[in-house]
């Protein structure tokens, strides 16, 4: 009995034994449970899990010895594999125990831009919230938001916008264009991204949409005051290149505005030039910061337009009560206006110009001497001037810059063309507005305005110029230039 006694204490005592030795070391028994669930305890099969959304294999490869950032050959992470394949949980748990949502692979791809090219927008939220760079771009010069643009992704379009930079919604717009989304490129206009700006290789998204057959978003653009006469570095115009490759119903849309359609974007735009053009002719309106406008009944409820006033000579200012504010803390560029004319020259000899018709379906250029009419269109030729001025370049080269004027004969105004330089119907303009000011202001160039405030004084501005990236101001007494973007500017 006493030897039977002494047995069983020694089986329990090995049991126990081998009890606290599996208990003391849960990096092992991480590591056979893994095995158990066909993962072997390396990088790849890590990555895997992750990707797959296994919570729980995730805390066993960190029981393991895994580390959280740990890399495969390519340098991709947990974290980025999460994020890619859409698992939020996954990407939240990896994210709580240290992973770097930053992290950048041997592609320059981020967790960030794998979400957002498969659109995973609720994953984008998470890792934006938790510190992700939505302005690295990997080693072909995609970010987040351009990959989720060409991949129509637009959902996750509209939450990388609205905090993108000008050249990032610029960039946008343009790869949007080669897949054709009108979702995405809705969002992308509604943002402030520029309808007529410039690929590297001087095509508009116009031009893209055009030449890639996608239209539904020529229409789209078209109806959102796409320049459908602008050339690119052949000089060809989105008509002529949606016939080369094919597209003639394109062509075709493009060379008829009747068949264009409108938009509620198009018609809140007539409603702004109409107001615009109101504002121009009626002069500027001094406005008193705190005071309401005469006109307030046009302000309406929240949400709604305020009345728009020239801001040449306007002069905005705050009284001795609300001294410790400035009249406006900032700016900001609200719209850019342009309205592009259907001719442009190509060359002057003596009294004649040769003319292209870019509204025309063969787009040739014509001979029209001074005095006449230019065929299919309401313009006629007043006035043609040779003029050639030397290069900046200093090499004694002569650049020819003859120019043209040309009168609408319906409305009489007169318009300056210089050879290969497109043409403008009207004076562009653009739109600044402040959450500070009970106005929304039209500037031209030259314009001048003031403002005033009790402890900043009396400063004076001088627009020098306006592009669809933002309005150029100097200060006329320091002389200090800058810029008023869509993203603002203080003015004190």
């Amino acid at each position: 009995m006493k030897k039977t006694l002494q047995i069983l204490t020694l089986i329990t005592s090995l049991a126990l034994g081998f009890s606290l030795t599996s208990c003391s070391d849960p990096q092992s028994t991480a590591a056979k449970t893994l095995k158990k669930n066909n993962y072997s305890n390396s990088v790849d099969d890590f990555l895997v899990a992750a990707a797959s959304g296994d919570l729980q294999a995730i805390e066993l490869f960190e029981q393991a010895g895994m580390l959280i950032d740990a890399a495969d050959g390519n340098g991709t992470t947990a974290i980025m594999q999460a994020a890619t394949n859409g698992r939020k949980a996954a990407v939240e748990a990896l994210l709580g125990k240290g992973a770097d949502p930053r992290h950048v692979n041997a592609l320059g791809r981020t967790a960030l831009i794998g979400a957002a090219e498969k659109g995973h927008t609720d994953v984008v939220r998470l890792l934006l919230g938790r510190g992700s760079d939505a302005t690295t771009k990997d080693i072909e010069g995609w970010n987040a938001l351009s990959v989720a643009a060409f991949n129509s992704q637009a959902n996750t379009v509209e939450l990388l916008a609205g905090n993108a930079s000008q050249e990032m919604l610029d960039d946008a717009l343009l790869v949007a264009c080669f897949s054709g989304s009108p979702g995405v490129i809705d969002q992308l206009l509604n943002q402030g991204a520029y309808i007529n700006t410039r690929s590297p290789d001087n095509q508009t998204p116009l031009m893209i949409s055009a030449q890639h057959g996608h239209q539904d978003a020529v229409r789209l653009l078209l109806q959102n005051q796409a320049n459908p006469y602008a050339l690119d570095g052949s000089d060809a115009t989105a008509a002529n290149l949606a016939e080369t490759n094919g597209h003639k119903e394109i062509r075709d849309l493009i060379l008829d505005p009747t068949e264009w359609g409108t938009s509620e974007t198009t018609e809140e735009l007539e409603i702004e030039l109409a107001a615009a053009l109101d504002a121009l002719a009626g002069g500027s309106t001094e406005e008193m910061l705190g005071d309401a406008p005469e006109d307030a009944d046009l302000v309406g409820g929240e949400g709604a337009a305020k009345p728009m006033a020239a801001l040449n000579g306007a002069t905005i200012k705050s009284d001795d009560e609300k001294a410790a504010a400035p009249p406006v803390e900032t700016f900001k560029l609200a719209g850019f206006r342009e309205q592009p004319l259907p001719i442009i020259l190509k060359s002057v000899e003596g009294d004649s110009a040769q003319v292209r018709l870019l509204a025309n379906e063969d787009g040739e250029s014509v001979a029209v001497s001074e005095g006449q009419a230019i065929p299919g269109t309401d313009f006629s030729i007043t006035n043609v001037e040779t003029k050639f001025i030397s290069s900046k370049q200093g090499k004694g080269e002569m650049v020819d810059v003859s120019r043209i004027t040309v009168e609408n004969t319906t409305t009489g105004v007169k318009h300056l063309l210089v050879k290969d330089v497109a043409g403008h119907s009207a004076e562009t303009y653009a739109i600044l507005e402040s959450p500070d000011s009970s106005f929304r202001y039209v500037v031209r160039t030259g314009d001048v305005f003031r403002t005033v405030d009790p402890t900043a004084g009396e400063v004076d501005y001088q627009v020098l110029d306006i592009r669809p990236t933002g309005v150029v101001i100097k200060d006329l007494v320091t002389e200090e230039v800058s810029t008023i973007a869509r993203d603002g500017m203080a003015l004190n």
